[in-house]
């Protein structure tokens, strides 16, 4: 906890109540107006405002989905449970400049089946930053993993970049990180074009904001308002606001974790958000949980060029797996609906894997014919043609091998 504060002693620097003259030149903190309490270290002090919210679903403390933990690509995610992660999410001064950016509000969020406890660390002054880097040294060394939105590009660059101001390394380098926002790209992509946490709410969660809830571009102006005429209030619905993303990730992240380890029909009622998910177990290679979700998407398919992507996506997984007689009928379906990959997948199988030319050139042969038909354009025949062609040569070659021959002699 005292790393931060040892190191500034150290190198002589004296920020904080160590610099103070006397304790009457402490800052008056609002902290009752705030809802919150000021706590004190060798560096300063600030506000903690803690509350509990109930999540509303149910909450095991059994480990997260392994599969979750594959996608996070972190060792340090063995045997971790939903219990063992801190939630972070931080209002800043804003982007004037990077040196010059720091983050008044920090909000921590900790998950237990009674809920999660939100726990916000203001200053009211730029020179109590250097204590509140220190609260969160002491509150990062007690967990696991970090949960963030957007945190690896802006979250955790930025608090980094404060702990490397003061000379001193970030106190969660070696803690894994699990970054939502990269999840849920790969999740509602298809569906939702807007991804921003707000709409994440709305759209999956069923989340709604009170009123007197602000904008984020908002905040920085509001905080430069409070340093300059000090009236506590108007920093409440800041306080609001960011207990509210520390909530909603909290909700997200077991939302995820269900979602990816048993989904539900009620989280899968929309077919784009099947695939995504068919195609995230795939990604992963987890082919058992990938497979038969393509097969109930390959059912529940809207339009027939939709269906034909996802028989041609099945085909190639099962063709990854060498498992050919899978892949075969799922490619045939895929031709019959008019899929020139289909047939070239055929005419390889059939000349590659049982030596079978006359097939193989059956399949080219229809490719070709595909190609010429009203469906394509002539940037779609210019892509495919020249191999096609050079397909269906080879394998005439291979077929009449002496009819050729005699055919160059004349």
């Amino acid at each position: 906890m005292n790393d931060l504060y040892n190191h500034l002693k150290a190198l002589g620097i004296n920020i904080g109540i160590d610099s103070l003259k006397s304790p009457k030149s402490k800052p008056l903190l609002p902290a009752d107006l705030l809802g919150g309490r000021v706590v004190e270290n060798h560096q300063g002090n600030l506000i903690l405002v803690e509350k509990r919210l109930n999540l509303e679903l149910p909450i095991s403390n059994d480990p997260i989905s392994p599969i979750f933990i594959k996608w996070a690509n972190s060792i340090n995610l063995e045997k971790v449970n939903v219990s063992d992660f801190t939630i972070l999410d931080i209002e800043t001064t804003g982007m004037l400049g990077w040196g010059t950016v720091y983050a008044f509000l920090v909000g921590l969020g900790r998950i237990s089946p009674e809920g999660i406890l939100v726990q916000q660390y203001l200053i009211t002054d730029p020179t109590q930053e250097i204590a509140q880097l220190i609260e969160l040294e002491a509150q990062f060394a007690k967990t696991k993993g970090i949960i963030t939105y957007n945190g690896k590009s802006f979250d955790i660059p930025l608090i980094s970049n404060r702990y490397r101001f003061y000379r001193t390394h970030p106190p969660f380098n070696t803690l894994a990180h699990l970054d939502l926002l990269h999840l849920s790209r790969r999740i509602w992509k298809e569906r939702l074009p807007n991804r921003a946490l707000r709409n994440i709410e709305a759209e999956i969660l069923d989340i709604q904001r009170a009123e007197n809830d602000i904008p984020g571009w908002l905040i920085p102006q509001i905080y430069s308002q409070f340093l300059q005429d000090q009236r506590a209030e108007i920093l409440l619905p800041i306080l609001y606001h960011n207990q509210m993303d520390v909530y909603s990730l909290a909700k997200l992240f077991i939302h995820l974790n269900n979602l990816i380890e048993e989904p539900n029909q009620k989280d899968l009622e929309f077919i784009q958000d099947q695939i995504a998910l068919a195609r995230f177990y795939a990604n992963l290679k987890f082919n058992e949980r990938a497979i038969p979700q393509y097969q109930k998407c390959i059912e529940s398919a809207e339009t027939s060029s939709q269906k034909l992507q996802l028989l041609e996506e099945l085909a190639n997984l099962y063709k990854k797996m060498k498992d050919y007689p899978q892949a075969i009928p799922l490619w045939e379906q895929a031709a019959a609906l008019g899929s020139v990959k289909a047939y070239i997948e055929l005419a390889k199988y059939y000349e590659h894997q049982t030596k079978d030319y006359s097939i193989a050139y059956q399949m080219t042969k229809a490719a070709m014919s595909l190609l010429d038909s009203e469906r394509f354009n002539q940037f779609d025949r210019l892509y495919w043609q020249s191999g096609l062609q050079y397909r269906l040569d080879r394998l005439r070659r291979n077929i009449f091998p002496r009819t050729l021959e005699e055919e160059d002699h004349e």
